[in-house]
């Protein structure tokens, strides 16, 4: 279905999943924009038989944001553990005690 209105007379909004009309702000004309957010869902249906399309579906999806906070995290904790393991190897037996990782996190103890 075509709206009446062209699609540079229409406001497009980023936190909503509507369009307006520009010409008539009055007139509440709201319409969903469901075809554009159903097209993977139909990709997905189309082609569920597929391996490919379902691992995909399988996976969890996370904004990249996520991925690169979880990159960076694992880059510092590995970081660490390399440090610690050339500090050991460089220094005396026995002088640097090792804590575990839970007694790591401990900051002081409340009795």
């Amino acid at each position: 279905m075509r709206h009446p209105c062209p699609d540079s007379a229409r406001v497009r909004n980023a936190d909503t999943p509507s369009v307006r009309p520009r010409s008539r702000p009055l007139v509440a004309y709201v319409w969903l924009t469901k075809p554009s957010r159903s097209v993977s869902t139909y990709c997905v249906l189309r082609w569920h038989a597929l391996k490919q399309v379902k691992r995909i579906v399988r996976h969890r999806h996370l904004p990249a944001a996520i991925y690169k906070a979880a990159k960076m995290r694992r880059t510092v904790v590995e970081s660490d553990k390399r440090k610690l393991q050339r500090r050991i190897e460089h220094s005396a037996p026995g002088s640097i005690v090792v804590q575990t990782e839970r007694k790591k996190k401990i900051l002081a103890q409340v009795e």
